[in-house]
């Protein structure tokens, strides 16, 4: 990376430019891309509902309209909005989270402006001694979503679409799909209060 040529750039302008970019690339910032002109990003829909969720939601009179986690369309398998009621224990733990500075993300990551990376779940188990050959055992982040529903099937009587619908999967009867208008979401809110009941205690 040059620093620029002699005798535009003095030896001690250069040392001072070369310091700035070490402490850029230590902290995680390509010094290359730093120092290119910055055009504004267009945000993702995601950036933009979780700013507007922390902007409006003082305003929400009804307390449930902020009680919930909106997964996008081109988010999900089913390539259709799925909502998330937010259990008591989930809505206070989102809502005390630090807020990062030019970052609206609420898991923000490393990297200024973006998202906790998809990896570091994972990553934090390998460390802990889980994964494929993990000497605690074979346990992978996917596996939080089967524990959950072994456990709303096995120990709870929560029917079995409503288990099915909180975990965004699809009915394979393409009859009863055509049919299904609803989202269960007031039985599904039931259903994620007994869960963090359930883990949290």
């Amino acid at each position: 990376m040059g620093l620029g040529s002699y005798p535009d750039i003095q030896l001690a302008e250069a040392r001072d430019r070369a310091s700035k970019y070490r402490i850029l690339a230590k902290s995680g910032i390509d010094p290359i891309e730093a120092r290119l002109p910055q055009t504004p990003k267009t945000p993702n829909f995601t950036t933009c509902a979780a700013g507007f969720i922390r902007s409006q939601r003082q305003t929400w009179q009804n307390k449930k309209h902020a009680r919930q986690w909106v997964i996008p369309a081109v988010r999900t398998k089913t390539r259709k909005e799925h909502r998330v009621p937010l259990s008591q224990a989930a809505f206070e733990i989102l809502n005390n989270l630090p807020n990062v500075d030019g970052n609206s993300h609420v898991f923000p990551g490393l990297k200024p402006g973006r998202p906790l990376s998809n990896m570091t779940l994972l990553k934090v188990m390998r460390g802990m001694g889980y994964g494929v050959d993990g000497d605690r055992g074979a346990y992978v982040p996917h596996g939080f979503r089967s524990s959950f529903r072994d456990w709303a099937g096995e120990t709870t009587n929560f029917p079995r679409d409503v288990v099915e619908m909180a975990l965004a999967h699809t009915i394979e009867n393409k009859v009863e799909a055509a049919y299904r208008r609803g989202d269960l979401f007031a039985k599904r809110r039931e259903l994620m209060e007994a869960w963090a009941n359930y883990i949290v205690l």
